[in-house]
């Protein structure tokens, strides 16, 4: 207990000059979600900003045997999020994927023995030559002008397939 406290308040504060402690908080400028590249009109490929959206488990859950833990994939949503390339793999879902994405473009990644799919929602509306602005972009809108939503799909680990869990 004194262990998780203790690196809990670590996360919460940090030094400053002098030795005293000060509290850390996020700048309004830091972005909420990032730029990816993404597929706008037909082939042309665009910056977009890109959010995981909330299908994504928050707790950990079993696929069969295997323990998936929610903080593997968190990581794997900032990796999607901060890609500044596009090296998504199209994938196949296995038939018993989540429902609400039977009919959407399916994309998977590998970590840690983990199969993830996911689809992409993009919506387009970027003037020519216009890049859209992320800081604090929750969704399309003016300076967020092309934005991606990125839905989770289901897992495969040890050949058992999972849809997405309710949290």
């Amino acid at each position: 207990m004194k262990k998780t406290l203790f690196l809990g308040l670590s996360f919460a504060f940090a030094l400053n000059a002098s030795g005293n402690l000060m509290k850390i908080s996020k700048r309004d400028s830091q972005p909420n979600s990032h730029r990816i590249m993404a597929q706008c009109h037909e082939s042309d490929i665009q910056h977009s900003c890109a959010i995981c959206d909330g299908s994504w488990p928050t707790q950990d859950f079993n696929c069969g045997n295997n323990p998936i833990h929610a903080v593997a994939l968190r990581s794997l949503t900032e990796q999607l999020t901060e890609q500044t390339w596009d090296s998504r793999s199209k994938a196949t879902p296995p038939a018993d994927i989540q429902m609400s994405c039977k009919d959407l473009q399916i994309f998977s990644t590998f970590r840690e023995g983990i199969q993830v799919f996911y689809s992409m929602e993009t919506t387009c509306q970027c003037k020519e030559k216009v890049e859209p602005n992320c800081v604090g972009a929750n969704s399309i809108s003016d300076s967020a002008c092309n934005f991606t939503k990125i839905k989770y799909c289901g897992v495969t680990v040890a050949s058992t397939t999972c849809a997405a869990k309710s949290t």
